[in-house]
């Protein structure tokens, strides 16, 4: 059953991001970095930054904290089926940068700026693309675990296809396009492995 109230989804976002620490503990090694765990912080609880608090977004990650702070609304007015996909796309996709962090790519992603706002937005989409690879291996990994069959993985490759920068209010290209997403949404979820996901040495016709 869907959670549909602040305690509800917080308690909900807990319980994945757990499973998300879980899951990814053993794997992090591998990739010369220490496992640190993720925690879920709610919005206006202090933890996270109350001006990003109040910009209208879901959820978004804290390297400082190492946190993901989340916000209850925006997922409650969603209906039921929707609310659980969405819910479980964020969070992962939000521990991908989580996992960004802890490798080291963050760091080297704010190494300075470009010469050109065009190779800052590349940059960028390479980023975010990535942390929905690893968002989506680590659901493909879990489907069966996390009831990703049936009507609810239509819901969720629908979902995945549809999330692109064409569906922002003034349309920038800092996250990825539709088509983006969803290649290397498909790419994480069909091989359920983190190897798929390196954006950054894509041809540029991949993180559109």
């Amino acid at each position: 059953m869907a959670p549909k109230d602040n305690a509800g989804i917080l308690r909900y976002a807990r319980t994945l991001v757990d499973c998300l620490n879980r899951a990814w503990a053993p794997l992090v090694p591998h990739a010369d970095a220490e496992f640190e765990p993720a925690a879920v912080v709610a919005f206006g609880s202090g933890g996270c930054d109350p001006a990003v608090d109040d910009d209208g977004r879901g959820a978004y990650y804290d390297p400082g904290g190492m946190a993901i702070c989340l916000g209850w609304h925006p997922f409650a007015v969603e209906e039921a089926g929707w609310r659980t996909i969405r819910l479980l796309h964020t969070l992962a996709h939000e521990y991908g940068h989580h996992l960004q962090q802890l490798t080291g790519i963050l760091t080297m992603y704010d190494t300075g700026q470009l010469p050109f706002k065009s190779d800052e937005l590349e940059r960028n989409r390479r980023m975010e693309l990535q942390a929905s690879c690893f968002a989506a291996a680590f659901l493909g990994a879990e489907r069966k675990t996390l009831g990703l069959t049936g009507d609810r993985l239509h819901t969720f490759d629908y979902y995945v296809a549809n999330a692109g920068d064409e569906n922002a209010p003034k349309h920038v290209p800092d996250h990825g396009s539709r088509k983006s997403h969803r290649y290397w949404s498909e790419e994480g979820f069909r091989s359920a492995s983190p190897a798929s996901c390196n954006t950054f040495t894509a041809a540029a016709k991949r993180v559109k």
